[in-house]
């Protein structure tokens, strides 16, 4: 008898315990006391499922974690004060800032004379008043009027790339022929550890930015014969750059000639693809209105 009555005071204390057992896919019971946790609501029957908004990626056409950033558009007056060298050595040119303008205020070409020797001109019909040319390749351009000789450059972030296509020029008075084309920009021994961390990571930008806008470029047309053409020239840029820059001082080291021209390069193909995707949107709604 008294056996029987432990185990029914056992069982009779033990029975809240076994209440709280919670099976699979039940719901567990709230404390007294606590505050209740609603369920996740479920969507209703034939409701679509909203969609996930996707971030903005600004560099959909770059590298993983670089930003296609293209160089910003310099005005010629970033070059006052400033003096360049055609291949960081050889030919110098030297800018001031008068009356909120730009002039050259002294230049040096050099060159070879017509029995190889080395030759130079220094200009002294100074200074030379610097004409505004636009921005034909999406960088500001200025003309500078040498006799005999005259200069476009392509205004960059500390340098200036000579965009003229002519033979070399020939000064018949010393017999010296000289070649102004290429990037004038700081001697080597300017060129710090510092500002070569600098330069290469505006190099990998203006990579970004070139490879972006051959993309964008590529989409301005369905035409085979427009497309080839992009192609090749793009496939022709980094000979063409390897071979501007082989003769920049200390290029190995700094890679400064090849930044500065990939962001001129990026620059143009920016210009080329405003005018495919207005010439594209154009036809577009040309065929539109053909239709109505």
């Amino acid at each position: 008898m008294r056996h029987s009555l432990a185990l029914l005071a056992l069982l009779s204390t033990a029975a809240p315990a076994l209440a709280q057992l919670v099976l699979p896919g039940a719901v567990a019971p709230t404390p007294e006391g606590a505050p209740s946790i609603a369920a996740p609501a479920s969507p209703a029957p034939g409701a679509k499922p909203k969609p996930r908004r996707r971030p903005a990626d600004p560099a959909a056409n770059s590298e993983p974690g670089t930003a296609a950033t293209p160089a910003k558009v310099l005005p010629a007056t970033t070059l006052a004060g400033q003096t360049l060298y055609r291949d960081g050595h050889g030919s110098e040119i030297s800018f001031e800032a008068r009356d909120k303008g730009l002039v050259v205020s002294h230049l040096t070409l050099t060159g070879k004379a017509d029995d190889g020797a080395d030759c130079r001109i220094d200009v002294t019909d100074l200074p030379l008043t610097v004409r505004d040319e636009g921005q034909p390749d999406g960088m500001a351009r200025i003309g500078i009027p040498v006799p005999a000789c005259p200069i476009s450059f392509d205004v960059l972030d500390g340098a200036a790339l000579e965009t003229g296509d002519r033979a070399a020029c020939s000064f018949a008075a010393t017999r010296c022929k000289v070649d102004p084309s290429g990037l004038w920009g700081p001697p080597a021994a300017s060129l710090t550890p510092e500002r070569d961390k600098a330069i290469e990571r505006q190099r990998t930008q203006a990579e970004a930015a070139v490879r972006a806008g051959y993309k964008r470029l590529m989409k301005t047309t369905k035409l085979r014969s427009a497309l080839m053409g992009y192609a090749h020239e793009q496939a022709q840029f980094s000979s063409t750059r390897e071979e501007m820059c082989r003769g920049y001082a200390a290029e190995v080291k700094h890679g400064f000639c090849a930044t500065r021209v990939t962001e001129a390069r990026a620059a143009a193909l920016r210009v080329k693809a405003d005018i495919g995707q207005a010439e594209k949107d154009a036809r577009k709604h040309k065929g539109g209105a053909k239709r109505s």
